[in-house]
This record gives C-alpha cells, sequence and structure tokens, in this order.
C-alpha cells in the first residue's frame, strides 16, 4: 500500500504489538533506502487508532475443485465492530464487504455494534474492511451449514487478515476424509504459496508441484491429497512468497455410510513452548503436535478445569520426533469442561479435534452415532479486547453457544454481549489453572475485554433443533486496536 503523504511530513502506520498479530490491520508502510532520504531528516514516534482492517473469508468450502462436487450448503458472512464505549474511538468509520473475484459488494455498514451479513454462493471469497472510527476491533465470521444427509456439519470460521505463513492442524488418512485447502489473495498482486506438510514420519513427499500462484484478488481450492499422501495426523504449512494469504483447511469426514461433520482449521499462532487451546466438552478428544525445528519436543500435558489444574488420566507427559506430527489421545478425560496446556521443551504446533456424537441407543456403538467435528487451533491470549459474530442481529431461536475462558494464571474480565442491538456487560471472574463458561446463546456478539495475556476463549456454537447434534467452534484471538505511527519531517 502507498504511504500516506501531506505536504512534506510522511507519516508510517506499523501495527502494534497489541492483542494477535495476525488480526492486525493491514497498515501502510514505507522504506527509506541508504542514500535515499532526505538530508536532515528527523524521526519521531507517535501512536493513534488503527484507522483500516481488512479480514478475509474463505466463501463455500467445497466450490471451486476442478472435477469435485460441491457439497450443498449455506454460506452466510457476519461482520461487526465494538459497540460503542468498548474502543472508545468515535467518530466516522465504516463497514464494507466485497466478493473475491469481482468485488461485487456484499453489504455496507456506519453503525458500531451493528451485525452487516450477506450469503455467498459458488466460488467465491470475501474481502470484509472496516475503515475510520470502526476498523479498531473489527471482527467477521463465516458460517456453513447443511442440515442433512451424511455430509451435515456446523462450521464457523473466523475471517482472518492474510500473513505470509500459516500452520494449519486438520485432517485424517481415512478413506472417506477430504480436505480442502482455501488459499484467499486480498491484494494486487500475484503471490505464490509453497505448502508441505508434516506428518508421523516427517515431511511428507510432495505429489507434483507443491507451489502454486493465487491470482490477485481471488481464492483458490486445492485437495491436499493432489499435493502430499495421505498421513494420520497431517500440518499443513503453507509459505506466502511477493504477498501474503488467508488459509483454511477444510476436514469433511464420512466414514463408511455414518457422516462425522466437517471445519475449517485456521492458523492463529507460531510455533511455541507453550500453548492452551480452550477446548470444552467432547465425547472423542485428541491433541495433534507437529514440532517443525531440529530437536525433539517433550510435550506436557496439563488439564485446566473449573477446580484448578488437572494432570490426564492417562500420562500426561509425551515425546513427539523434530520434523513430525503425532495425537495424543484424551477421550479418558471425562471433565465437563476443560482446557489444555501444552509445555513443551521447544517450540511446537498444536491443535485439538473435538466431536460430539448424537446419543447411542441401548445396545448399540458409537461408531455408528452420526457426529459433528471441530479443529480448536492453538490460541493466543485475548489481550486487551477480543471477540466474534456468532449469528445476525435477529438470533436464531434454537442457538446453543457457551463461551469458554480459560486463565492458567487467572484473571477478571468483562464480557459484552449483543442482541438487537442492545449490549449487556458483565464481570466474570476465572480461577487460576481453570475455566469459566458462560451461556451467550440469545446473543449475537460476544466480546471480551480486560483479559491481558492471561486469559484464552472461545465459542462452542450448535442448534437446539439438531438431531444429532452440530458443532462449530470459533476462537477469539485477541484484536488490534492502536498503530504506532513513524512521522518523518524534512527539516533541514
Amino acid at each position: 500500500m502507498r504511504p500516506l503523504w501531506a505536504g512534506a511530513t510522511r507519516v508510517v502506520l506499523v501495527a502494534a504489538a497489541v492483542g494477535a498479530a495476525l488480526t492486525a490491520a493491514y497498515l501502510p508502510s514505507a522504506t527509506l533506502r541508504p542514500g535515499t532520504g532526505a538530508p536532515g531528516a528527523s524521526a519521531a514516534p507517535s501512536s493513534g487508532p488503527v484507522s483500516l482492517t481488512e479480514l478475509a473469508c474463505p466463501g463455500p468450502q467445497t466450490a471451486g475443485l476442478a472435477g469435485v462436487d460441491e457439497v450443498l450448503g449455506t454460506t452466510t458472512v457476519l461482520a461487526a465492530a465494538p459497540p460503542t464505549g468498548l474502543v472508545g474511538t468515535g467518530g466516522p468509520g465504516a463497514i464494507a464487504g466485497l466478493t473475491l473475484p469481482g468485488k461485487r459488494p456484499l453489504f455496507t455498514g456506519t453503525d458500531p455494534g451493528a451485525v452487516s451479513q450477506a450469503p455467498l454462493d459458488g466460488p467465491i471469497a470475501a474481502l470484509v474492511s472496516g475503515r475510520g472510527a470502526l476498523a479498531p476491533g473489527l471482527v467477521a465470521s463465516q458460517l456453513w451449514s447443511a442440515g442433512t444427509g451424511d455430509t451435515r456439519a456446523l462450521v464457523a470460521t473466523p475471517c482472518l487478515t492474510p500473513k505470509a505463513e500459516h500452520w494449519l492442524v486438520g485432517g485424517g488418512a481415512q478413506a472417506a476424509r477430504r480436505e480442502r485447502l482455501i488459499l484467499t489473495n486480498a491484494g494486487a498482486n500475484p503471490v505464490t504459496a509453497t505448502v508441505t506438510v508434516l506428518g508421523t514420519t516427517g515431511t511428507l513427499p510432495s505429489i507434483g508441484t507443491n507451489t502454486v500462484t493465487v491470482p490477485p484478488m481471488s481464492r483458490l481450492a486445492l485437495l491436499l491429497d493432489a499435493l502430499a499422501p495421505q498421513d494420520a495426523s497431517p500440518v499443513v504449512h503453507v509459505v506466502a512468497t511477493g504477498g501474503r494469504l488467508a488459509a483454511v483447511l477444510d476436514d469433511a469426514w464420512i466414514d463408511g455410510a455414518t457422516g462425522r461433520g466437517s471445519d475449517d482449521a485456521v492458523s492463529l499462532t507460531e510455533p511455541a513452548a507453550r500453548v492452551v487451546l480452550p477446548i470444552g466438552l467432547a465425547r472423542a478428544t485428541r491433541l495433534r503436535v507437529a514440532v517443525p525445528g531440529p530437536a525433539d519436543a517433550q510435550v506436557t500435558t496439563t488439564l485446566l478445569t473449573p477446580s484448578g489444574r488437572k494432570s490426564p488420566p492417562s500420562n500426561g507427559v509425551a515425546t513427539v520426533a523434530h520434523g513430525t506430527s503425532a495425537d495424543i489421545d484424551l477421550t479418558a478425560v471425562t471433565e465437563p469442561v476443560f482446557a489444555v496446556e501444552l509445555s513443551s521443551t521447544v517450540p511446537i504446533i498444536a491443535g485439538a479435534l473435538v466431536q460430539q456424537y448424537a446419543a447411542v441407543p441401548a445396545g448399540g456403538s458409537i461408531a455408528d452415532a452420526q457426529s459433528d467435528l471441530a479443529w480448536i487451533p492453538a490460541m493466543p491470549p485475548a489481550g486487551t479486547l477480543a471477540g466474534a459474530v456468532l449469528a445476525p442481529a435477529e438470533v436464531p431461536s434454537d442457538q446453543v453457544a457457551t463461551l469458554f475462558l480459560a486463565s492458567p494464571d487467572g484473571a477478571s474480565v468483562s464480557v459484552t454481549t449483543t442482541s438487537a442491538g442492545q449490549a449487556v456487560r458483565v464481570s466474570v471472574d476465572i480461577p487460576a489453572g481453570g475455566v469459566t463458561t458462560v451461556d451467550v446463546s440469545t446473543t449475537s456478539q460476544v466480546w471480551v475485554s480486560g483479559g491481558g495475556q492471561s486469559v484464552f476463549a472461545a465459542v462452542s456454537l450448535g442448534r437446539k433443533s439438531a438431531d444429532p447434534p452440530l458443532l462449530a467452534v470459533l476462537p477469539l484471538p485477541g484484536l488490534t486496536l492502536v498503530a504506532d505511527a513513524l512521522v518523518i519531517r524534512d527539516v533541514g
């Protein structure tokens, strides 16, 4: 993007380290090459609210693959800026959505706290932007649902700022399991993506080329099986050159004739030695850990529960070889609500698979029960403000939504929910090494403020009328609200 010029003063905005970097706005930048700066130039730091945020949504996940039928379902994009009083910037602003490709307008809005929404059909993505006073804290979500058949599922995907590198935890080796990689380029230039897959034996060999080019202002859908062989514990690594990309891995699973559901895996963190995943309740849960570096990882698993830290029923320590991935079984955990804290001797990537099954009749087997699944990524902390759009302004009467808050150190936060344009704020305490839940079923948005670096948040979504149950999880990463500005003035 071009720098902003005002007379002889150039202002360069650089996203500050407030909240998660992945939700930072695209901000103008500039570089002074040696010998090209004006003689006598001086620099003075400043800061101010983010003035532009751009978020990419993948669009219908199963559309756009040559020779592969699209799975019928309903796709909706939702967007909102924080209600008045949460950010406090004031002034004019706007939210807009458009399609990629084509730049067809989807919606516009100017009211903080109001939900903007639009359906998406066909092989398109969406770009949601917030400007002015509606840029700080802008959030957007994509909801996909199919209510019948063996492909029935509920998928909730956070729309995120494109970036140069992604680690996507999801998928498996079952015969009727299909993973689709959706890459979105919201920029004006082509972007090249190199895709590699870590598996149980190391980096998987490429099938043909593992490098693709995404045209400007468009998206590209790929089958993971066309890039690398199947593996029981795949972790996908995407590196973009020539620009930034948004990336999601859609995992759809049919077990014989029984639907197991689908979900989008997203990338929220870089490799780290300490990882927190607000999992919630699951009847079958597993962790997936990948070690991208050159040293083996000793990984210790700790449960965060309403009554504090606990060790898992099985051995809480596992060794994962360098350059590989592995699954850690947590199906023996009986806590009704929990989060997972992973401590490793070296940086790791991690995600958790959660499945929710239909009721099993007497004498039946869980293997025959239809289910839905969700992939929960390693989370960044909530920071100053985190939020998500859960539903349209008119909340569906059968929505089931639970906010999960986890804190290794303990914290008190403010939770603001919005329904029909009305915001309600409550204070919530989270015990040290524990988790707390808040019922947010009747709300269209949820915002968590004051959590700092010790709170991790996600919302579990379902439908009261769904039988078998539907499941989706929306992570709430910290939002960037403030940008540093470097003001360069000619003094000579």
